[in-house]
């Protein structure tokens, strides 16, 4: 959805909270897609609250494991639960 690439927009100029918006609307626009929660499972990752990380990167790896997006974040939040 354009809401997943505007909110990624957001991110990358560190505008967090509208970034956080943008991509639970993309969630609520369709949940099945699962990029959306990808999306925020970087952001998470990046502001350093993990669960929440782990939380969406999880939703996102068991809807389509075979994308390395979905992959790649999912994998790194293991990792830092691991090193915890």
């Amino acid at each position: 959805p354009i809401k997943m690439l505007v909110g990624r927009y957001y991110k990358n100029i560190d505008s967090i909270n509208i970034a956080k918006k943008l991509f639970q609307d993309a969630i609520n626009d369709n949940p099945y897609i699962k990029s959306p929660q990808a999306q925020l499972g970087y952001l998470y990752f990046d502001i350093e609250q993990y669960d929440s990380a782990y939380y969406y990167a999880k939703d996102a790896f068991n809807g389509i494991p075979n994308n390395n997006v979905h992959r790649d974040i999912f994998f790194k939040t293991l990792f830092s639960r691991l090193v915890e």
